[in-house]
Protein backbone atom coordinates (compact mmCIF):
# COMPACT_ATOMS: atom_id res chain seq x y z
CA UNK A 1 0.00 0.00 0.00
CA UNK A 2 1.59 3.24 -1.14
CA UNK A 3 1.20 6.61 0.53
CA UNK A 4 -1.10 7.98 -2.18
CA UNK A 5 -3.42 4.99 -1.82
CA UNK A 6 -3.74 5.59 1.92
CA UNK A 7 -4.56 9.22 1.23
CA UNK A 8 -7.28 8.26 -1.28
CA UNK A 9 -9.06 6.10 1.29
CA UNK A 10 -8.77 8.86 3.87
CA UNK A 11 -10.31 11.35 1.47
CA UNK A 12 -13.34 9.12 0.97
CA UNK A 13 -14.12 8.89 4.68
CA UNK A 14 -13.53 12.56 5.56
CA UNK A 15 -16.99 14.05 5.26
CA UNK A 16 -17.51 16.52 8.09
CA UNK A 17 -19.16 19.78 9.07
CA UNK A 18 -15.80 21.46 8.59
CA UNK A 19 -15.63 20.29 4.95
CA UNK A 20 -12.80 18.10 3.76
CA UNK A 21 -9.92 16.28 5.36
CA UNK A 22 -7.21 17.34 7.70
CA UNK A 23 -4.38 18.80 5.68
CA UNK A 24 -6.75 19.92 2.93
CA UNK A 25 -9.11 22.16 4.94
CA UNK A 26 -7.57 25.64 4.94
CA UNK A 27 -7.65 28.01 7.87
CA UNK A 28 -8.63 25.65 10.68
CA UNK A 29 -8.19 27.04 14.17
CA UNK A 30 -6.50 24.78 16.70
CA UNK A 31 -9.91 24.10 18.21
CA UNK A 32 -11.42 23.10 14.87
CA UNK A 33 -8.43 20.89 14.05
CA UNK A 34 -8.52 19.02 17.36
CA UNK A 35 -12.32 18.72 17.29
CA UNK A 36 -12.29 17.32 13.76
CA UNK A 37 -9.54 14.84 14.60
CA UNK A 38 -11.26 13.29 17.62
CA UNK A 39 -14.71 13.42 16.04
CA UNK A 40 -13.67 11.59 12.85
CA UNK A 41 -11.08 9.19 14.24
CA UNK A 42 -13.21 8.08 17.19
CA UNK A 43 -15.64 5.82 15.25
CA UNK A 44 -12.92 4.06 13.22
CA UNK A 45 -12.07 0.42 13.95
CA UNK A 46 -8.51 -0.73 14.56
CA UNK A 47 -6.57 -1.45 11.36
CA UNK A 48 -6.84 -5.19 10.68
CA UNK A 49 -4.15 -5.44 7.96
CA UNK A 50 -1.32 -2.94 8.18
CA UNK A 51 0.46 -1.54 5.09
CA UNK A 52 3.95 -3.02 4.71
CA UNK A 53 5.38 -0.47 2.24
CA UNK A 54 5.25 3.28 1.81
CA UNK A 55 4.99 6.14 4.28
CA UNK A 56 2.26 8.38 5.66
CA UNK A 57 2.11 11.75 7.39
CA UNK A 58 -0.62 12.55 9.89
CA UNK A 59 -1.96 15.69 11.55
CA UNK A 60 -4.41 16.29 14.37
CA UNK A 61 -4.35 17.18 18.03
CA UNK A 62 -3.46 15.98 21.53
CA UNK A 63 -4.68 16.87 25.01
CA UNK A 64 -2.54 16.55 28.14
CA UNK A 65 -4.44 16.74 31.42
CA UNK A 66 -2.40 17.18 34.60
CA UNK A 67 -4.27 16.26 37.76
CA UNK A 68 -7.83 14.96 38.17
CA UNK A 69 -10.14 15.29 35.13
CA UNK A 70 -12.89 16.87 37.26
CA UNK A 71 -10.48 19.53 38.55
CA UNK A 72 -7.29 19.65 36.44
CA UNK A 73 -4.22 21.43 37.76
CA UNK A 74 -3.27 22.24 34.17
CA UNK A 75 -4.38 21.34 30.64
CA UNK A 76 -2.36 21.50 27.42
CA UNK A 77 -3.79 21.24 23.89
CA UNK A 78 -1.53 21.12 20.84
CA UNK A 79 -1.24 20.37 17.16
CA UNK A 80 0.12 16.86 16.63
CA UNK A 81 2.03 15.55 13.62
CA UNK A 82 3.23 12.00 13.01
CA UNK A 83 5.32 10.39 10.25
CA UNK A 84 5.10 6.62 9.79
CA UNK A 85 7.38 4.41 7.69
CA UNK A 86 5.48 1.17 7.12
CA UNK A 87 8.40 -0.73 5.63
CA UNK A 88 10.60 0.06 8.62
CA UNK A 89 7.78 -0.15 11.15
CA UNK A 90 8.86 3.19 12.62
CA UNK A 91 7.16 6.41 13.70
CA UNK A 92 8.16 9.90 14.87
CA UNK A 93 6.25 13.10 15.54
CA UNK A 94 5.72 16.19 17.65
CA UNK A 95 3.11 18.07 19.66
CA UNK A 96 3.52 21.80 18.96
CA UNK A 97 1.60 25.11 18.84
CA UNK A 98 0.56 24.31 22.40
CA UNK A 99 -2.11 26.23 24.31
CA UNK A 100 -2.33 25.85 28.09
CA UNK A 101 -4.55 26.70 31.04
CA UNK A 102 -3.71 26.56 34.73
CA UNK A 103 -6.51 25.45 37.08
CA UNK A 104 -8.74 24.38 34.21
CA UNK A 105 -12.25 23.28 35.15
CA UNK A 106 -14.01 19.96 34.95
CA UNK A 107 -16.23 21.57 32.32
CA UNK A 108 -13.15 22.41 30.23
CA UNK A 109 -12.01 18.78 30.44
CA UNK A 110 -15.48 17.45 29.56
CA UNK A 111 -15.79 19.64 26.47
CA UNK A 112 -12.27 18.98 25.18
CA UNK A 113 -12.37 15.22 25.74
CA UNK A 114 -15.88 14.65 24.35
CA UNK A 115 -15.93 16.59 21.04
CA UNK A 116 -18.87 14.66 19.59
CA UNK A 117 -21.14 16.06 22.31
CA UNK A 118 -20.73 19.70 21.29
CA UNK A 119 -19.68 21.65 18.21
CA UNK A 120 -16.43 23.05 16.80
CA UNK A 121 -17.53 26.51 17.95
CA UNK A 122 -18.06 25.32 21.54
CA UNK A 123 -14.71 23.56 21.43
CA UNK A 124 -12.94 26.69 20.21
CA UNK A 125 -14.73 28.79 22.84
CA UNK A 126 -13.05 26.72 25.56
CA UNK A 127 -9.65 27.04 23.88
CA UNK A 128 -10.14 30.82 23.70
CA UNK A 129 -9.74 30.79 27.50
CA UNK A 130 -6.30 29.13 27.12
CA UNK A 131 -3.01 31.02 26.59
CA UNK A 132 0.00 30.46 24.36
CA UNK A 133 2.56 28.12 25.87
CA UNK A 134 6.23 27.72 24.99
CA UNK A 135 7.95 24.45 24.18
CA UNK A 136 7.14 21.31 22.24
CA UNK A 137 6.76 17.61 23.05
CA UNK A 138 8.72 15.26 20.78
CA UNK A 139 7.59 11.77 19.85
CA UNK A 140 10.56 9.57 18.88
CA UNK A 141 11.63 5.97 18.50
CA UNK A 142 8.14 4.78 17.69
CA UNK A 143 7.64 1.22 16.48
CA UNK A 144 4.57 -0.88 15.79
CA UNK A 145 3.59 -4.52 15.70
CA UNK A 146 0.33 -5.00 13.89
CA UNK A 147 -1.83 -1.96 14.56
CA UNK A 148 -0.38 -1.33 18.05
CA UNK A 149 2.44 1.16 18.56
CA UNK A 150 4.77 2.34 21.31
CA UNK A 151 6.80 5.56 21.20
CA UNK A 152 9.07 7.61 23.44
CA UNK A 153 7.90 11.07 24.44
CA UNK A 154 9.87 13.99 25.87
CA UNK A 155 9.37 17.71 26.16
CA UNK A 156 9.15 20.67 28.53
CA UNK A 157 6.30 23.16 28.20
CA UNK A 158 5.94 26.43 30.10
CA UNK A 159 2.36 27.65 30.46
CA UNK A 160 0.89 30.35 32.70
CA UNK A 161 3.98 30.26 34.93
CA UNK A 162 3.93 26.47 35.33
CA UNK A 163 6.63 24.16 33.96
CA UNK A 164 5.32 20.81 32.75
CA UNK A 165 7.81 18.08 31.83
CA UNK A 166 6.55 15.02 29.98
CA UNK A 167 8.72 11.98 29.29
CA UNK A 168 8.71 8.20 29.15
CA UNK A 169 6.56 6.39 26.61
CA UNK A 170 3.04 6.36 25.20
CA UNK A 171 1.00 3.82 23.28
CA UNK A 172 -1.29 4.06 20.28
CA UNK A 173 -3.33 2.27 17.66
CA UNK A 174 -3.62 2.66 13.89
CA UNK A 175 -7.23 3.12 12.83
CA UNK A 176 -9.25 2.60 9.66
CA UNK A 177 -9.01 0.03 6.83
CA UNK A 178 -5.69 1.41 5.54
CA UNK A 179 -4.14 2.89 8.69
CA UNK A 180 -5.42 6.35 7.73
CA UNK A 181 -5.64 7.48 11.36
CA UNK A 182 -3.92 6.99 14.71
CA UNK A 183 -5.09 7.28 18.31
CA UNK A 184 -2.45 8.06 20.95
CA UNK A 185 -2.77 7.43 24.68
CA UNK A 186 -0.63 7.96 27.74
CA UNK A 187 -1.42 7.64 31.43
CA UNK A 188 0.97 8.00 34.35
CA UNK A 189 -1.16 5.47 36.26
CA UNK A 190 -0.66 2.70 33.69
CA UNK A 191 2.62 0.82 33.96
CA UNK A 192 2.71 -0.24 30.31
CA UNK A 193 2.56 3.40 29.14
CA UNK A 194 5.51 4.39 31.37
CA UNK A 195 4.63 8.09 30.92
CA UNK A 196 6.06 10.40 33.59
CA UNK A 197 4.91 14.00 34.12
CA UNK A 198 6.18 16.62 36.54
CA UNK A 199 4.51 19.91 37.38
CA UNK A 200 7.02 22.50 38.60
CA UNK A 201 9.40 19.67 39.49
CA UNK A 202 6.91 17.56 41.44
CA UNK A 203 5.66 14.24 40.08
CA UNK A 204 2.05 14.56 38.92
CA UNK A 205 -0.70 12.30 37.65
CA UNK A 206 -1.55 13.00 34.02
CA UNK A 207 -3.11 11.60 30.88
CA UNK A 208 -2.48 12.18 27.18
CA UNK A 209 -5.05 11.59 24.46
CA UNK A 210 -4.37 12.24 20.78
CA UNK A 211 -6.03 11.71 17.41
CA UNK A 212 -4.52 12.29 13.96
CA UNK A 213 -5.52 11.65 10.35
CA UNK A 214 -3.47 11.19 7.21
CA UNK A 215 -2.69 14.40 5.33
CA UNK A 216 -2.51 15.04 1.58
Amino acid sequence: MKHHAIQTVAALICASALSGCLGTTPGLTLGELVYQSFDEVGPLADTATMPTTGTASYEGGSIVTVGRPDDPDHMLVGRTTLDADFAAGSLTGQISDIQGKRDASGSDWMTLNHPGVGSPAQYQAVLDTFSDATGDIDITGGFFVGSDLVADIAGTVTSSGDTIRTEGSITGTFKGPDAEAVRLQGDTARAFDAMVVTLNGATASATLDGAVQVTD
